[in-house]
């Protein structure tokens, strides 16, 4: 009923129903194909045998939290659709606006802090990052267009650079 109480003394049963157990978990790795073997699956149970301290758990529980945040959003963009980069830039430049008159005019200031980071966090976390999932994107312009070594012209790749060479000088 309780194998830590006489843990370290060679009462019969106990080691008997540990191994029962770790034969269990192998027999039923190889049923799902695996390449398992006891010495397996007794490191793996004594890797995990000590608990975890609050710190760890509170690290699993906001690394879980973070993934599980992570796919409702990608799904929830999906979803919903495509947000134009330029609207989402301009509800940036109003909350910042927004920010801004707050943080002046509320009478108080901690209340104020308290109540814009929340909403930083929250809500327009969300859309700073699809900014930057987008900016790293690189955009079919910037693929086909190169900068000359003097930087003040452009050159075009590809056809666009074959039709302007093409065309007569007056048109140009």
């Amino acid at each position: 009923m309780w194998p830590e109480c006489v843990a370290g003394r060679d009462f019969e049963g106990f080691d008997n129903e540990d191994s029962a157990v770790i034969d269990d978990i192998v027999s039923l790795g190889k049923n799902m194909g695996l390449e398992v073997n006891n010495e397996d699956v007794e490191e793996l149970l004594e890797d995990h045998k000590d608990e975890l301290s609050m710190e760890e758990l509170e690290q699993l529980q906001k690394q879980l939290q973070k993934a599980i945040v992570k796919e409702m959003s990608s799904e929830e963009e999906e979803r919903r659709g495509n947000i134009p980069t330029s609207l989402i830039h301009e509800i940036c430049a109003k909350w910042g606006e927004v920010q801004s008159f707050v943080e002046r005019y509320h009478p108080n200031k901690a209340v104020a802090s308290r109540s814009i980071n929340m909403f930083n966090d929250n809500a327009m976390c969300h859309f700073t990052n699809i900014l930057k999932r987008r900016q790293k994107q690189i955009t079919l312009d910037n693929f086909l267009v190169r900068q000359i070594a003097s930087g003040s012209e452009t050159e075009l790749c590809g056809a666009k650079r074959q039709k302007k060479e093409n065309e007569s000088p007056s048109k140009q």
